[in-house]
Formats: C-alpha cells, sequence, structure tokens
C-alpha cells in the first residue's frame, strides 16, 4: 500500500529517524535536517512524488531548510 508515493514501510523509516532525533541529545539537528531535505528532494525527483504536498505540515522546515 503507498500513500501519496510513499510506502507504509518509507513512512514508518522516517517516523523511526525522527525518534531517534528527538532522544539523542548529541544528535545536530541544523545538519541532519538539512541532509533529509537533501534526501527527500531527490526522492521527489526520481518518484516524481511532492512532499510537501504528502506533509504540508512540514512545509515550513522543508523551505528552510531546501536552502
Amino acid at each position: 500500500m503507498t500513500t501519496h508515493g510513499f510506502s507504509d514501510i518509507q513512512i514508518q523509516k522516517i517516523k523511526r529517524t525522527y525518534d531517534y532525533a528527538i532522544g539523542d541529545s548529541d544528535f545536530d539537528v541544523e545538519k541532519y535536517r538539512k541532509d533529509f531535505v537533501k534526501f527527500v528532494t531527490e526522492y521527489d525527483r526520481r518518484r516524481n512524488t511532492n512532499f510537501v504536498e504528502v506533509f504540508p505540515e512540514l512545509k515550513e522546515m522543508y523551505v528552510k531548510y531546501k536552502k
């Protein structure tokens, strides 16, 4: 089953990464958010998906780190 171009497994991977980031005090949030946006941008390009349409609540963060 897919939701807006992302499979349930891919969504679970993103959630695990998020949970890890929240729990680790040495986690470099700025670096990993930039890396996340790079990954999502490339994924959208390759799969013809749109992360911001699927997760509009993350649009502000996405735009901020895409620069």
